[in-house]
């Protein structure tokens, strides 16, 4: 019959194959009552003619099989309907495809509740009108019911997207199932638009998903947030609560009546921002752990609860045919298996930290009647005791599989510890490149890493002059060290504007990529012609002159460490290196502005020309092309430099750029490690690159987040071991923190079960000691500022106003990702075709620089001419237009043009990057620059 069914529907078009067993005859449904009217379609109790049930749930979907896009979308969410099978999910019966009761149009059958909805439910209790066996036992079941059903479709990868007290509905002895999976995807972003913001929209919705078609895991969380507050404070207090969180903006006020661990679990699922919500494995084991403490709960009720819905589960794991659940299932004896449910995917850490210990709290558990025998729980206990019995970790194992520096291994071994690719037995990871959150999320609780997420946005360029431009708006005294600088392309017209009214001595412009190191890719321009012909996302800096010493350039590498982020600790260390030009300074003029080694400090550059030799001794402390801090500062005093005042403004600089983006950091840090122990699980050694100009005050070029580790001098062996092995010292990692964390959360469990002591952890960072241990090694701490009152307070006055404000960092998502990689694309495909139209043009002989020096031993550096001016790099579509016209003479060739980016999408206008302030205070006589468009998308 199915398949006659199947073939029947090709007028529309076909299920797959997967589904044809789905398939119901429409014939078979007549109406009988309408439960519910919805924008995507009714929901209808009805009979089945060929069925002994008296009732099934059908809901009417508006959509047109006949368009392949909607069938895809409809197929797509029956197939995840038929996987989400679970016994506190509102059975799903199958689907017909048209004519079904008189209405051309899809519909879904779902087994019909035999009880209530929860809202109808409260709606009688509301009333005062006693429901028999409905309490708060009952409420527990419900909430630990759909967090089941939760955790079984979000291990599938699919979002619910519609929770709310329409969603929960009963079968007989109020066993709770989750219903209305949602179709929402059949919404466009148009008709939401229109349709009156719903009760619905402004109580359930997460905040971040409001007026959108979008179901995410985290908007799952939000509202199951809501239906626990829901279940807990009653219907009218539920709704004087949400308005006021609403309208108000507020946080959520929870009343004193609900248990502090239930408040807790609220608070967290109600997050405002996504990326703080537990997931819902997480939820649901705090649930289970929470009802010990309740007062009035039934605890061995809800064990039997539980053990049911495993029992069902194990049942419906069985083979069977798909549609063959006419019978009502029975209660199955619960299988011996753990309290806690298996994660069914990779999750962040703190679940992870719970499946670490599911041992341990399967004891506590099994401690109540669970029905369970003594040889049983004397076994488990003896399994436990073996696990903590085992004998005590020596050494901290360190995995330098991600790193390439030799200094890392040396430093290890330097320490005592041990070098291992044994991922589990790991305590701290070495990664070269630095790292995502994801990534972070990925380490056990007692895993250690030497990156902070979230510092690109001050190690790369682009952001580091944006965030310093928006923090400078409320600090304009203090913050002066970073150069005038203009992103570019994004910035080209207001640079070349710029340069063309700016005297000649401040028209030189360094052009550095946003994501470059080692020196690759920068050159000078000062022709206000040459700004068009920059292609690459890159960050275009002012040219500082600088100070000099016997007549070369030079700047510092300081070498910065976060070691912990909150509460913030940032150390500075005593020593660092001076990177000197290869030959004498000029002025930069049109006709010297490609000799690199007279205007690039950087090492990597300079260590090419044949003059350059390392240093010889361990403290550098000679004339050569790279010497030490300390010998600068040396140098610069006996010129009359008051280095006190440099030293001082330069650790103000170090504390101020870390302060513009500490809220950001600090964010990523808290999503990316769920710990609440105080100890950082994440360090990070920064190099900060430092120019001091003619009149001694020192400017910050970039920041660099993974420093080079490379020895090649006697002097870079001692520096660095240096730095590596006091940044070790002072993260006082234990041989023994797995067993530690394990045992403080082990205490931290029973406590919750048995009510003994309060709900945290303790402390496992001992601040003092931090500070003394630094003191043992080269690093010097600057925040806080234990010696200077007055300097500590001016941290802490940045720090408020910096958290008021909206951080600058990337927001790409898999959305914006795919966008950006569309109009990359299309960018290419415009390029080619003006290729073809265009005359052929003879192209021009890339330049060769060579350097002063004998002829035997001078070295060429090849400098690429610019690329043509439609880039592979992402940016503002609009400053692309502009750009580009601005290049065009010809009419006709301006027409084609504007017809080749009709199609593609306008970007809203924003606030300006970095400079364009300094740069009205410079040229007042200058039109305002056009402000840049806020959604420019920079290289990642």
């Amino acid at each position: 019959m199915n398949e006659d069914l199947a073939a029947e529907s090709k007028k529309t078009i076909a299920p797959p194959a997967v589904l044809i067993h789905y398939l119901l005859p429409v014939e078979a449904f007549s109406p009988q009552i309408l439960v519910l009217e919805t924008p995507l379609g009714n929901i209808s109790k009805m009979k089945n003619k060929n069925s002994d049930r008296s009732q099934y749930l059908v809901q009417t979907i508006n959509t047109d099989l006949s368009q392949k896009s909607n069938s895809s979308l409809f197929f797509k969410e029956v197939q995840n309907l038929s996987s989400s099978k679970y016994p506190t999910i509102l059975p799903f019966e199958g689907f017909t495809i048209s004519n079904s009761y008189n209405c051309d149009k899809p519909a879904i059958v779902y087994d019909c509740y035999t009880g209530l909805k929860l809202s109808e439910i409260l709606e009688i209790e509301d009333d005062e009108n006693a429901l028999e066996n409905w309490n708060l036992t009952t409420k527990i079941r419900s909430l630990i019911g759909v967090a089941f059903a939760l955790d079984h479709i979000h291990g599938l990868n699919i979002a619910h997207g519609n929770i709310n007290a329409e969603s929960v509905v009963y079968g007989g002895d109020y066993w709770p199932y989750l219903a209305n999976l949602s179709f929402e995807n059949f919404f466009n972003e148009e008709k939401v638009k229109n349709l009156v913001p719903s009760y619905f929209e402004t109580t359930w919705k997460a905040p971040e998903l409001t007026g959108t078609t979008k179901k995410t895991l985290p908007g799952d969380i939000y509202s199951f947030g809501m239906l626990i507050l829901l279940l807990f404070v009653g219907q009218d207090e539920f709704e004087d609560i949400v308005e006021s969180y609403t309208e108000e903006e507020s946080e959520l006020e929870i009343p004193d009546s609900v248990p502090s661990q239930i408040s807790e679990i609220i608070q967290s699922c109600c997050n405002p921002n996504p990326q703080e919500r537990p997931v819902i494995s997480t939820v649901l084991q705090e649930l289970q752990d929470s009802i010990e403490s309740i007062q009035g709960v039934d605890v061995s009720a809800i064990h039997d609860f539980i053990q049911q819905i495993k029992g069902k589960k194990s049942n419906q794991n069985k083979p069977q045919e798909p549609k063959k659940q006419e019978t009502k299932q029975e209660n199955e004896p619960a299988k011996e298996e753990s309290f806690i449910p298996k994660p069914k995917r990779e999750t962040p850490s703190k679940l992870k930290k719970i499946d670490s210990k599911k041992s341990i709290k399967s004891i506590d558990k099994e401690e109540k009647p669970v029905k369970k025998s003594n040889s049983d729980k004397d076994t488990a206990r003896s399994d436990v005791k073996k696990t903590l019995k085992k004998k005590p970790q020596k050494t901290v194992f360190v995995n330098v599989e991600n790193t390439c520096y030799p200094s890392i291994t040396r430093n290890t071994k330097k320490m005592g510890w041990k070098t291992t690719d044994n991922e589990d037995k790991t305590i701290l990871f070495w990664y070269d490149n630095n790292v995502s959150v994801d990534l972070c999320l990925s380490l056990q609780p007692w895993q250690f890493i030497n990156h902070i997420p979230g510092t690109y946005v001050i190690s790369r360029k682009v952001e580091l002059a944006r965030n310093i431009e928006r923090i400078q708006k409320y600090f304009p005294k203090i913050y002066t060290f970073h150069p005038l600088s203009f992103a570019v392309p994004a910035q080209s017209l207001d640079l070349q504007q710029y340069m063309m009214n700016a005297p000649l001595k401040d028209r030189t412009f360094i052009i550095k990529p946003d994501l470059g190191a080692q020196g690759k890719g920068i050159y000078l321009i000062q022709n206000p012609d040459d700004v068009l012909d920059i292609t690459e996302t890159s960050i275009a800096q002012q040219y500082i002159n600088s100070h000099l010493i016997d007549g070369y350039k030079f700047d510092l590498r300081i070498y910065v460490l976060v070691s912990s982020v909150s509460p913030l600790r940032i150390y500075t260390f005593n020593e660092g290196m001076a990177r000197f030009c290869t030959e004498p300074y000029k002025k930069p003029r049109q006709g010297n502005l490609d000799q690199i080694y007279r205007h690039l400090t950087n090492y990597s550059v300079n260590k090419k020309n044949s003059k350059f030799e390392q240093p010889t001794d361990d403290d550098a402390s000679n004339d050569g092309f790279k010497r030490s801090f300390s010998s600068v500062l040396h140098e610069m005093k006996s010129e009359g430099v008051d280095t006190d005042k440099l030293l001082k403004d330069m650790h103000q600089l170090i504390v101020l750029t870390i302060l513009a983006v500490y809220s950001y950091i600090k964010h990523s840090v808290k999503t990316a490690f769920r710990v609440d122990d105080g100890k950082s699980r994440c360090f990070e050694i920064m190099g900060y690159d430092i120019l001091i100009d003619k009149k001694n005050k020192p400017w910050l070029l970039e920041v660099n987040h993974s420093p080079s580790l490379q020895c090649d001098s006697p002097f870079d062996k001692t520096l660095k071991d240096n730095v590596i092995s006091g940044a070790m010292k002072i993260m006082d990692l234990n041989p023994n923190f797995k067993k530690i964390v394990i045992e403080q959360e082990r205490i931290r469990t029973q406590n919750r079960i048995t009510g003994k002591g309060k709900d945290e952890n303790k402390s496992l960072y001992d601040e003092q000691k931090e500070y003394e241990i630094s003191k043992t090694t080269g690093w010097m701490q600057l925040y806080p500022c234990l010696d200077d009152a007055e300097q500590q307070k001016l941290y802490e006055e940045v720090l408020k106003v910096e958290g008021s404000i909206s951080p600058i960092g990337t927001d790409e998502t898999v959305a914006s990702n795919k966008r950006k990689i569309a109009i990359q694309e299309k960018l290419k495909k415009i390029e080619e075709s003006e290729k073809k139209n265009l005359p052929k043009k003879v192209a021009k002989p890339k330049k060769e620089i060579k350097e002063i020096g004998d002829d035997k031993e001078s070295v060429s550096v090849t400098v690429p001419q610019p690329k043509p001016l439609v880039s592979k790099t992402p940016r503002s579509v609009q400053l692309l237009r502009e750009a580009k016209l601005a290049r065009i003479r010809s009419e006709q060739m301006r027409e084609q043009h504007m017809k080749s980016y009709d199609d593609l999408p306008e970007i809203p206008a924003a606030p300006a990057p970095h400079g364009l302030q300094a740069y009205a205070r410079a040229v007042p006589h200058v039109t305002k620059p056009k402000i840049v468009p806020k959604n420019i998308i920079f290289d990642m």
